[in-house]
């Protein structure tokens, strides 16, 4: 081997994490070039890697600036570097990809169009308003690639040939598209089209016909307008959509990955027929602003949300409503959101512009505030396909807005929340997937399918662990069937071949199910895991803790070792086991699942284990619209124990304190009874319930309250700083007999930011340590 020179130095780097699809190549290109470094840079498909050479002090100031100034979007989890001998090279070059046998790096998720590409819209002759512009910096990723290396070929732009002004720019090393895999413009690129059914909201347009599904269709409305849609500013396409949503319209937009329903946030009637058009009657919708300034007149966002609302990740970001905002219940003003919005909720799923569509759109929109809303039907998966929103969304909808390239990969919009314990992610898609999490064990060969509501799986790889995007609920056939497919794309991806199978405890979940059928076909290993202690070990994963932890599982469901439903606990634990050290008051649940659906039932069922006295004049005052016969069958359901499974879920209690004060009887959506809870706490009591031994006796405090007619928004607040106050107690117990001083608060019920932010607190006072899923 010949010697490394003392003025002449050669290094080998390896880098892994989020490294491709990111703009690293070209900033490894730009920046060898810019301190005259010779070389090269190639992706493969374990990570990228680098051969440098040039003087010594020039070359540990590139490796100090790889880490430095990497693109934002990259994430660097590993860079090791060694000596090598010096080439022959008289540059720095980007070597052709190259595909390595079980190699795997990190794939970039979505990223949200940059300023520069925004600017690109309005100065660039082949690129003015042209809707899917990007760059190495900003565009689509995750949702249009089938295989790694990541290069053009192996994503869906391989029907898309460059065009000679395109390719200059891809093949321009000072140029911001230099390797920039989905370049495109308005020459070569994927194009819009829009069709309007005949909308009463679009105006006099020309009467073109069309086909559905191969026939005419024609209605009350009239004949469908096919149109290619011409996004350019000024254009007559463009305002025709902008037409239809100012005029009360609803729209089906293709957007980076999947198909959105959106209209004018501010009309009723216009949000109430989204509503119809999902089957969803009361769940929240997003809204997505045209701008920062229109978030900060609708909302309460701190500077910590506005940064977290317009990173290059853009997920839908959970805000107070603004007091100034107002409810809309008719035609809009500009001003107000409809109250079908958001409905009882103080707060709003904000988002802003993501794709240069969105942007185009508000340019020419009279309106500042759309409802922006996953398009599917309820309980199915976001639809992705062309065919299947054609099929799906165009005679229910008034214009029909796609683009002609494929989305491979379906994935959401994600939803983020700041807490006292920084993010929290509620539902972890576009913009986040599929970033590999660095766990402190090697995780190869493990797959982990996930629990059977909101469901996302992963799969590990090395030291680390790479999470699905939001599946959904695996008890829909649709949903099941996009869970089994992106199974299969994650293992064709990441090339991953199972060893040992993880599911959920419970035997009968489609998960569950699911996993033991895969054992069975690859011959993996099958371990069944307990739900709480997943949560605690996913928290305790994120944050590498490797020592015993106190954990507090709060949830609503989770099969227990006991045989019933688990959720409200409290555990010493570690990794690989755990010791449950206290959790709160079994109940039962009349109907099992149904109580979930229908709050009223666990409150009778908790007035009757308490024996409580006035429970026949509670019934005539809240259950007065539940008819005598079912109120009966539930009752002889709770006297004999029949269909009555026991539970200790710590979201079966807010369910009960929501039913029990007539706040929510009966639920839409999983989690609504205890998020209108949530909603009407007061921060400025300190207020609390007694939680003792017994938690059931809450309720008979409670009562004792909604007897002296307390407003709903009291006993919310004494609730929450009640079960609060629990924990503090509990965990502080624990805390002395055992000395440990780091505490894991993990669990749907920890999504509600009143009780995790008091939680928070009081336990810090303590000097003790605190973590959350972020």
């Amino acid at each position: 081997m010949t010697e490394v020179s003392t003025t002449i130095k050669a290094l080998g780097i390896v880098v892994d994490g989020m490294v491709q699809g990111v703009g690293f190549r070209p900033f490894v290109y730009r920046l060898a070039g810019e301190l005259s470094l010779k070389g090269w840079v190639v992706n493969r498909s374990d990570g990228v890697l680098i051969h440098v050479e040039g003087e010594c002090h020039l070359i540990e100031r590139f490796v100090g600036l790889l880490k430095d100034k990497s693109p934002p979007a990259a994430t660097i989890s590993r860079m090791d570097s060694h000596p090598v001998s010096p080439g022959s090279y008289d540059r720095f070059i980007i070597k052709e990809s190259q595909a390595i046998p079980e190699g795997i790096t990190g794939i970039s998720p979505d990223i949200a169009v940059c300023p520069e590409c925004l600017e690109d819209m309005k100065s660039q002759a082949h690129r003015t308003g042209y809707p899917l512009v990007n760059c190495t910096s900003c565009g689509p990723r995750f949702s249009l690639i089938s295989g790694l290396p990541y290069d053009r070929e192996r994503t869906s732009m391989n029907n898309f040939a460059m065009c000679a002004a395109c390719e200059q720019e891809y093949h321009d090393p000072g140029n911001r598209r230099f390797h920039a895999q989905p370049v495109a413009c308005n020459n070569c690129g994927p194009v819009y089209s829009m069709e309007v059914y005949g909308s009463e909201y679009a105006g006099p347009f020309p009467a073109l016909c069309s086909r559905v599904n191969g026939h005419k269709k024609t209605d009350k409305r009239g004949i469908i307008d096919s149109l290619q849609l011409d996004l350019r500013p000024g254009s007559f396409n463009i305002e025709k959509l902008c037409s239809i949503l100012e005029n009360g319209g609803v729209a089906a937009i293709k957007g980076t990955g999947g198909y959105h329903l959106v209209c004018d946030a501010g009309n009723s009637d216009a949000v109430e027929r989204i509503r119809e058009i999902k089957g969803r009657d009361r769940k929240p919708f997003a809204v997505m602003f045209s701008d920062a300034d229109k978030v900060r007149e609708f909302c309460m966002a701190d500077d910590k949300e506005l940064e977290l609302l317009q990173s290059w990740r853009r997920p839908v970001v959970l805000l107070r409503q603004g007091y100034g905002s107002g409810r809309g219940n008719g035609e809009s003003n500009g001003g107000v959101l409809s109250y079908g919005v958001s409905g009882r909720l103080d707060s709003v799923g904000a988002v802003l512009p993501y794709m240069p569509f969105h942007h185009l759109l508000f340019g020419k929109l009279k309106l500042s505030a759309l409802v922006f809303t996953s398009a599917n039907i309820s309980g199915d998966p976001i639809v992705a396909g062309d065919i299947e929103a054609r099929a799906t969304f165009l005679v229910k909808t008034d214009a029909l807005v796609q683009y002609n390239r494929e989305i491979i990969n379906p994935v959401d919009d994600s939803v983020c929340r700041m807490t006292g314990g920084g993010i929290q992610i509620i539902r972890r898609a576009r913009g986040y997937v599929p970033e590999m999490i660095r766990v402190p064990f090697n995780s190869d060969g493990i797959f982990a399918a996930g629990s059977d509501l909101k469901n996302t799986f992963a799969a590990g790889k090395g030291n680390h662990a790479v999470m699905s995007q939001h599946i959904g609920d695996l008890e829909h056939y649709r949903t099941f069937n996009r869970y089994r497919a992106a199974i299969e794309s994650f293992s064709s991806l990441f090339r991953f071949e199972p060893v040992y199978i993880a599911c959920d405890l419970h035997p009968d979940y489609y998960s569950s199910r699911f996993a033991a059928r895969m054992a069975d076909k690859t011959g993996s290993t099958l371990i069944r895991v307990q739900h709480h202690h997943a949560h605690i070990a996913s928290c305790m994963a994120e944050h590498r803790l490797d020592e015993p932890v106190i954990g507090v599982s709060f949830d609503g469901t989770g099969l227990g070792d006991d045989g019933n439903i688990w959720g409200s606990e409290f555990m010493v634990c570690d990794y690989s086991g755990y010791e449950r050290r206290g959790h709160f008051s079994y109940i039962p649940l009349p109907g099992g699942d149904a109580a979930i659906r229908d709050p009223w039932r666990i409150a009778l069922a908790c007035l009757r284990s308490i024996g409580y006295s006035d429970t026949e004049k509670w019934i005539g005052n809240t259950l007065y619209d539940i008819p005598k016969e079912k109120i009966e069958t539930v009752e002889r359901m709770i006297a004999g124990g029949i269909n009555s499974p026991l539970s200790c879920g710590a979201g079966r209690l807010f369910d009960a304190v929501a039913a029990l004060t007539g706040i929510c009887i009966e639920a839409d959506y999983d989690g609504e009874a205890p998020m209108l809870l949530e909603s009407i706490c007061c921060s400025e009591t300190s207020d609390a319930y007694e939680f003792s031994a017994d938690t059931l006796s809450v309720i008979d405090q409670v009562m004792a309250d909604v007897k002296r007619r307390r407003g709903p928004e009291i006993i919310a607040s004494r609730f929450h700083n009640g079960m609060a106050n629990a924990v503090h107690e509990t965990v502080s117990r624990i805390h002395s007999s055992t000395g440990i001083d780091k505490v894991v608060l993990s669990g749907g019920v920890f999504q509600n930011i009143y009780l995790l932010n008091r939680v928070i607190n009081l336990l810090r006072r303590d000097r003790i340590s605190v973590y959350t899923n972020n």
